[in-house]
């Protein structure tokens, strides 16, 4: 007896996939269709063409792929835990200050945002030690993680 006919059953063959794979793009690309959904009239305060361009720019594969990457490498990175406590810190303490004066909080935030501006201080740093971290913290992961796939994968792990 095969053990993979069953799995096959239910499983397209790679030229379906394919077939598939080209009809949502084609559909993506032609945009077929209205967008459905409730959609806000113009009146409302809405840009007409707002909720639809978000819509498309979500329906993308490459967004989403894009989307899904980012989501991972952020569930993984070390500083989780940090934004996490950062965030409780400042409902208890942020909130309700903000309740009470919110136009002095309001105008604070835009003193320190032209200040951010004026000063600009990404420019401080140097552009290659920019980049060289960047990169190697996305080179360093994406390494990691092909390595553990393939030792996952290899017919030797289970030793």
């Amino acid at each position: 007896m095969n053990a993979a006919a069953p799995k096959a059953a239910f499983e397209p063959s790679a030229q379906e996939r394919l077939i598939q794979s080209r009809e949502q793009m084609s559909r993506w690309l032609e945009k077929q269709g209205p967008v459905d959904g409730g959609t806000a009239e113009p009146d409302q305060g809405q840009l007409p063409g707002a909720t639809t361009g978000l819509r498309s720019l979500f329906s993308n594969p490459v967004t989403l792929i894009g989307l899904d990457y980012l989501t991972e490498w952020w569930t993984q990175h070390p500083l989780v835990k940090s934004a996490r406590n950062a965030e409780d810190a400042a409902q208890d303490a942020i909130v309700p200050l903000v309740r009470r004066h919110p136009v002095a909080v309001l105008g604070t935030a835009a003193a320190v945002g032209a200040l951010l501006v004026w000063f600009r201080p990404w420019r401080w740093l140097p552009r290659p030690g920019k980049l060289a971290s960047m990169a190697s913290t996305i080179a360093i992961g994406e390494i990691s993680r092909i390595a553990l796939q393939r030792k996952e994968d290899s017919p030797h792990a289970d030793r």
